[in-house]
């Protein structure tokens, strides 16, 4: 019902910009990205990446939803409910908060940290349309901000777009009390940042919940990188603007999900979409002995049944 919600309050925001601004400033921020000089001019400077209402209204429609159900599809790894606050970093329009609160239903207070102050506006215009707990914006960029503490610390999509993420991720985990959720683009790039941040968080004594199914170095090969992939509804304004032909999209992403208190962690992961043949599923696993590649036949009974119905980054009992 969220993402339905959502939906509905990005129309409600986008009325005044006509179909054409609105692609010609899709086509301006991807350009705007994918330049690594631009990238790291923006990151030097402190810049915000939407330099214009139309670039914002543009990343609502292209982008918000995306990062929505990536980020839900996340927190429902998260193994418990009571969770009462919720720290959004990098929030941008409130995305992580928009899916917490659609899934941790005590959730009493929202705090949600961005540097851009036309995004804060937005942000505060569409949260007008869901039901959310008190919520307090503040307009600061993540190298500024002093650690507070609450249940979920959610930092999503932000992380690559700073020089150094040493400082901000240490100030994030200082904030969890509960659980610390980061996500970036499921590109080489983005797992780097995920590594990165990895890497800190297992040295400040953080407990990992997934992913990964060890807490040791990853296995990944040189030139190979853990992400996913989900598959999202586009809506007709989302489709139009992108130009795209079909209903769905499907976005890639890499992340890293920290408890304060240790937990059992995730099984083998299925690292591609599974190979489903007649009688058999041929599977790609992150496991606790390293990446390991798998033929789940009929006569693993059981196991079968779970292997035949997963999909790619879903977790398989040990096989």
């Amino acid at each position: 019902m969220s993402f339905v919600k959502l939906n509905q309050a990005i129309e409600s925001e986008i009325g005044c910009f006509s179909l054409s601004e609105l692609k010609r400033a899709r086509e301006n921020l991807t350009n705007r990205y994918r330049l690594e000089e631009q990238r790291d001019y923006i990151s030097a400077h402190q810049e915000t990446w939407m330099q214009s209402n139309v670039e914002r209204m543009s990343y609502l429609v292209t982008r918000m939803p995306a990062t929505y159900k990536v980020i839900e599809h996340i927190l429902q790894q998260i193994p418990t409910t009571q969770i009462s606050s919720v720290l959004d970093l990098g929030a941008g329009p409130g995305t992580g908060t928009w899916a917490a609160t659609a899934l941790f239903p005590h959730i009493t207070k929202a705090t949600l940290v961005e540097q851009d102050a036309q995004l804060i506006k937005i942000g505060q215009r569409l949260a007008t349309h869901a039901a959310f707990p008190d919520t307090e914006w503040k307009p600061q960029c993540l190298s500024t901000f002093t650690p507070l503490p609450h249940d979920l610390v959610i930092v999503s999509y932000v992380l690559g777009e700073l020089k150094d993420i040493t400082e901000v991720v240490q100030k994030s985990w200082t904030s969890t009390e509960q659980f610390l959720v980061i996500v970036e683009p499921g590109s080489q790039r983005g797992f780097k940042t995920i590594l990165q941040a990895r890497q800190q968080i297992l040295e400040l004594g953080g407990y990992l919940v997934g992913p990964c199914p060890q807490a040791g170095a990853c296995p990944m090969s040189q030139g190979d990188w853990c992400h996913f992939s989900k598959r999202v509804e586009r809506s007709r304004i989302h489709r139009q603007c992108k130009e795209g032909a079909l209903g769905y999209e499907d976005e890639k992403f890499s992340y890293v999900i920290f408890s304060r208190q240790p937990l059992t962690m995730s099984q083998n992961r299925i690292l591609e979409h599974p190979q489903k043949r007649s009688g058999h599923v041929h599977l790609r696993l992150c496991t606790s002995e390293g990446i390991q590649k798998t033929i789940i036949s009929k006569r693993h009974k059981d196991l079968y049944k779970q292997a035949k119905d997963a999909e790619w980054g879903d977790t398989l009992k040990n096989v």
